[in-house]
């Protein structure tokens, strides 16, 4: 008979399975028995069990290539590794651990707060929070926060220039903006607060190692070998001698 195979199919029992418990293997241990005691003609002890046995195997029949078709699909999809491109479902733009990016504050070497400050990546493309999709389609406001509820980021707009999105601390339309249905409004954005007024200072730079300051001894000036130009002292007059 095979009416226990259609019934362990239909369960997902298989000892060959890693999922497969000691309760899944000990009940098809007990179906097989019960099949192989029936196709002996025994554990029939009234007849109705002896209809339910013939019917059992004619159906068993008819479904057990369906089920052996399908139990073959089953085994071929998981023996197949399916990779999914993560990028497909990250973030548009600049993120942090699969966080987008909204806005970015600058500070100097004393650690004071710096606007309009334009950042470049290390091909020299302009580094926006947007990426290329909002260059792309040309973004009046970052999409991507639009509609959420929270602040939305505007590009620095120069006439004659297309917008730019790497100029930060970038302007933020109110929160709440586009919850209201209506079409974005570049002119309502304002400058938001810097989230520190100050940061600390950086140390000073140490000059590198093995770099030593070399002094220039000037050159002494040599003792003058003599008086030049010495003026003689007055000659003595001799005196007049006698007239004999």
């Amino acid at each position: 008979m095979a009416w226990f195979a259609v019934i362990a199919f239909v369960l997902g029992v298989s000892p060959l399975s890693a999922s497969a418990g000691f309760l899944s293997v000990a009940l098809l241990a007990g179906l097989v028995l019960v099949s192989v005691q029936w196709g002996r003609g025994r554990w029939l002890p009234r007849t109705w069990l002896r209809v339910a046995r013939t019917i059992l195997s004619v159906l068993a029949l008819v479904a057990l290539p369906f089920l052996i078709a399908y139990a073959v699909g089953e085994w071929s999809s998981r023996g197949t590794e399916q990779y999914v491109d993560p990028s497909a479902y990250a973030a548009p733009g600049m993120a942090v651990d699969g966080e987008r990016v909204r806005n970015i504050y600058a500070y100097d070497a004393e650690g004071n707060t710096l606007d309009d400050v334009q950042l470049f990546d290390q091909d020299g493309r302009p580094l926006a929070t947007t990426g290329y999709e909002g260059k792309a389609n040309a973004w009046d406001v970052d999409y991507y926060f639009y509609g959420g509820g929270g602040p939305v980021p505007v590009p620095l707009r120069i006439p004659g220039r297309e917008a730019m999105w790497n100029v930060y601390p970038l302007q933020e339309l109110p929160a709440g903006a586009g919850t209201d249905g209506m079409e974005p409004d570049a002119d309502r954005a304002l400058t938001r607060p810097f989230p520190y007024e100050q940061v600390p200072a950086l140390p000073p730079a140490e000059p590198a190692t093995g770099e030593t300051e070399t002094t220039q001894t000037p050159a002494a000036t040599p003792a003058p070998s003599g008086t030049p130009g010495a003026t003689p002292g007055p000659s003595e007059t001799p005196l007049a001698s006698p007239t004999p």
